[in-house]
């Protein structure tokens, strides 16, 4: 999912930062190192002191699957505001050839890159939500412990759930390439639009403040 953010938004003005890739690289080492150190402990070992490397690994995945969300969302709507600041048009006009044809050029590149970015962030959104529940489920089940008819519910209502999870993420990996947007149009349409226009109607209203913001300081002066 940190591949995908940085290939949705790699151009110059939406890419990642470098201190920002770090710090979730960091991130997932850290988490990573928490996971093994609490399985090597549960299978092999057992110290009770050992044992807050569960919580300190759910409570790290799921600030970065956090943290990932807002950048997708934070991105996307930087570049929703661009494109409606500029009705979709590129300021790298050079002169050469005609005017009309490079507007719509232009238009039609940007509708394909909010469209694409809105793709990716949507999937990705879905697919951090999934895992987020699942680390729920995951703390739940190491810290309360629930029978009926001796079984352990919680438990089994989490494998079934790590497993719906694990399909759904990889469907959204599946519809995030070229060749699956039909599948995509088919089972997201509704959702792409309803983001679409909420993400839309926001950059509109922040444009607008910003036009009259630039309005009442030229007036002032």
């Amino acid at each position: 999912i940190l591949l995908s953010l940085w290939f949705t938004f790699r151009s110059e003005e939406y890419a990642l930062t470098v201190r920002t890739l770090i710090f979730c690289m960091v991130m997932v080492v850290l988490e990573v190192l928490c996971q093994i150190v609490y399985d090597l402990n549960k299978i092999y070992v057992y110290h009770e002191y050992l044992e807050f490397a569960l919580d300190v690994w759910v409570i790290l995945d799921i600030s970065l699957s956090g943290i990932l969300i807002y950048l997708f969302f934070s991105k996307l709507f930087r570049m929703m505001i661009i494109y409606k600041a500029t009705d979709g048009r590129s300021a790298s006009y050079g002169g050469r050839g005609n005017f009309n044809d490079y507007v719509m050029d232009s238009f039609s590149n940007a509708l394909i890159a909010t469209r694409l970015a809105l793709k990716h962030t949507l999937l990705a959104t879905l697919a951090l939500m999934m895992k987020t529940l699942v680390d729920i489920m995951i703390l739940v089940d190491e810290s309360v412990y629930h029978e009926i008819w001796d079984i352990n519910v919680i438990f089994l209502t989490r494998k079934v759930f790590s497993v719906v999870a694990i399909c759904v993420q990889m469907l959204c990996i599946y519809l995030s390439y070229h060749f699956s947007e039909n599948l995509y149009n088919a089972c997201c349409t509704p959702l792409h639009k309803a983001c679409r226009r909420a993400v839309e109607n926001r950059a509109e209203k922040q444009v607008d403040k910003d036009v009259s913001g630039s309005m009442d300081s030229y007036h002032q002066l």
